[in-house]
């Protein structure tokens, strides 16, 4: 299923370039992975996350799920989500449309703790599709 729904994002991506350019897709994807956090807290609300870590951890499940090798850490007050492997930016280069994961990733994130925890924010450290060797995002309270 994994590969199936890179597929989907990847075909839709392709209509929203042909139909408005790629600025106009560039927009639209941002869009949609904002959508999908959104989405993502509804879901996450119902499991009732009592802190900033059991939100990371939870992004962590949701990750491992789609095929990310990821781990969490805390320190303090802020917890890191750490992707050693992640299929996403393979699929953007098999996809032949260039761009990269990273984008729509922080968008996702970011909207999924604004929805959840507007005292959150989330920064991204280094990313797999900019060629670090992981994807590490720092979850602090502003």
């Amino acid at each position: 299923m994994i590969h199936v729904s890179h597929d989907f994002f990847h075909r839709w991506r392709r209509a929203a370039l042909e139909s408005g350019g790629e600025e106009k897709a560039r927009q639209m994807e941002l869009r949609f992975w904002e959508l999908v956090g959104e989405g993502t807290a509804e879901a996450y609300r119902r499991l009732n996350p009592a802190s900033l870590k059991a939100i990371v951890d939870l992004i962590a499940r949701s990750s491992a799920i789609m095929g990310e090798e990821v781990t969490t850490r805390e320190e303090g007050n802020t917890c890191f989500l750490v992707h050693s492997a992640c299929p996403w930016p393979e699929s953007y280069r098999a996809s032949g449309l260039g761009g990269s994961c990273r984008p729509g990733c922080d968008r996702w994130f970011a909207s999924t703790l604004a929805a959840l925890d507007d005292g959150y924010q989330v920064e991204t450290l280094s990313s797999l599709a900019d060629g670090d060797t992981t994807c590490t995002r720092q979850f602090s309270p502003k």
